[in-house]
Parts: structure tokens; sequence; C-alpha cells
């Protein structure tokens, strides 16, 4: 239930001279029967966001107050005929007041409005200028409306062309940018391409190089092979000679040392032959001649003797 009950008459809810300094939005628009509001005589200093939600309000009575605004959306009021604002701290009205298609009956004396404003609204002094002044103000709040309007179609068409112009400076900021990357990867991509061509002719000429070591080091383990073979078959073949010439000169003098002992035992036995001989001949002479046979023995030993050491001494020769 409002709080407000006991303050309507029929259509007329009268809520002046109650010192309010606020308005209970809610408790109003419990009593929709109430077309007729009266604030006046109070310390209203503003209207509550909500208040344009009472659309069944027709006639409305504001006067001798201290309001300084209006609600922004005080034009969606579309049933309100009857507007009193006298005496208030009001200096310009919302631009959605054009937008208050029936209204018929306005009174803004008494507030510091703005001199255009007030030409608009004249003097308000009898009814018929406060019906004048609604239209008027109708008019000239609508043709504000076309103007600003107009103006935040301008600004709106401006902020349009700067954000296109923003935007197709950042297109073309960021294709400058693409193109910079663009040209940087192309450049990486020749430096890499060149530096592998490089590498490669650098890995082929030390594969080149390395072949023509490896040919060198095998030409020269070639010709060391065939030094070292020719200097082993000339040591094998002055060993051979070496061991030819020590094997003949063996031979020699096996043969030699063979002919010696040869010659030795041939004179040893041609001196036993020699001195048997001459003892016999000595025992023949003695018999015959009848000489003495100890003096003969004698001589003959002596003989025998210097025959023997003779073929000895002929052969250690």
């Amino acid at each position: 239930m409002s709080k407000y009950k006991d303050k309507q008459e029929g259509k007329e809810l009268d809520l002046s001279l109650c010192n309010l300094t606020t308005v209970s939005v809610r408790d109003i628009s419990l009593l929709p029967k109430a077309t007729s509001l009266n604030l006046s005589y109070n310390k209203l200093t503003c209207l509550p966001s909500n208040f344009p939600t009472l659309t069944h309000i027709i006639r409305l009575d504001l006067s001798n107050n201290s309001l300084t605004d209006l609600p922004p959306d005080f034009g969606t009021l579309a049933n309100l005929q009857h507007l009193d604002l006298l005496n208030n701290q009001l200096k310009t009205l919302p631009i959605t007041f054009g937008d208050l298609p029936r209204l018929k009956w306005l009174d803004v004396k008494g507030n510091p409005l703005e001199p255009a404003l007030v030409e608009v609204a004249g003097d308000c002094l009898d009814d018929a200028e406060c019906r004048r002044c609604a239209s008027e103000m109708l008019v000239y709040m609508k043709q504000i409306q076309v103007e600003i309007r107009k103006k935040q179609m301008e600004n709106a068409r401006k902020h349009q062309v700067k954000a296109a112009a923003r935007e197709a400076l950042k297109k073309s900021k960021l294709k400058a940018e693409k193109m910079i990357e663009k040209e940087k990867r192309r450049q990486e991509y020749e430096s890499k391409k060149a530096a592998a061509i490089k590498e490669k002719a650098l890995r082929k000429a030390m594969r080149a190089n390395e072949l023509k070591n490896n040919a060198i080091a095998n030409n020269n383990h070639l010709n060391s092979k065939n030094a070292s073979t020719k200097s082993v078959e000339s040591n094998s073949a002055k060993s051979k000679s070496q061991r030819s010439t020590r094997k003949t000169n063996n031979n020699n003098n096996i043969k030699n040392k063979k002919k010696e002992n040869r010659t030795k035992t041939w004179c040893g036995l041609f001196a036993i032959v020699l001195a048997f001989v001459m003892v016999i001949v000595a025992v023949i002479v003695s018999r015959n001649t009848g000489m003495d046979s100890n003096k003969l023995f004698l001589h003959i030993q002596q003989k025998a003797e210097h025959i023997i050491t003779a073929a000895k001494k002929m052969s250690k020769i």
C-alpha cells in the first residue's frame, strides 16, 4: 500500500506543503488513478531519475520548489498536458522536453532561464500566454533537438572520418610493418642462402683439399712403401749376396781345412812310413855291415824325430 494514499482525492494526489526533499516514485506509481500530482511548496532540488516512469500523470505542479534541473528522460511523460514550473532555479530544460507531444500548458516564470528560453517562453501572465508558451517551447526544443542531432550526426560523421583515417593510417602502418618484416625475412633468407652456398663451397673445397691430401698421402705412402720395398729388396739382395759370399767363403774355408787336414794326414803318414822304412833299412844295414845296432838305432831315432818334427811343422802350415 502507498504511503501517499491518504493524500489522494479522486484523480488528484496533493503532496504540496509537505516539506518534501525527495519523492517516492514507487508510492506514487501505486496510485495509477491519481493523474494529477501536486508537489508545490516543498524543498525539492531535483527529481528522482526514475520519475519519468510515471507516464499516467496528466497534470503536474512543481511550482515554488528549488529545482535546478529536470531528469534527462523527462520527455517520456507522454501523457503530460499541464506543467507548472513557477518559481524554481531552472536555467535550462532537458533536450527531451520537445518529446512531450500532449503538452498544452506551461508556466516557467520565476526561473533564471537562459535568454533564448526566456524569449521563447514569454511572460506567462495568463492562461492564454501559458498555452502559447507550451506550444512555442515545444517547437523551440524540437529545433534544438534537430540541431543537436545534426551536430551529433556531424560529430559522429567526423568521428567516423577520423576513425576511418585512423584505421587507414593503422592499416598503412601495419602494411608498412608487414613490408618491412617481409623484406627483413627476404634478406634473412638471402643471407642464409648465401651462407649455405658459401658453406657448401667451403665444404666442397675442404673435401677436394682432403682428397688431394689423401692422394698425396697415398702417393707418399706408396713411394715410401716402394722405397721400403726397394730397400728391403736391396737389403735382401745385399744380405743374400753377403750370405752367398759368406757361404762361398765358408765353403772355401771348409775345402781349405779339408785340404789342409788331408795334407797333414798325408804328411804324418809319410813321416811314419819314412821312419818305418828307415828302421827297416837300419836293421838290414846293421845285419849286413855288422855296425853297432844301438848307435844306428839312436841315429835313426834322431832322424825319425827330425822327420816327425818336420812333418808336424808342415802339418801346422
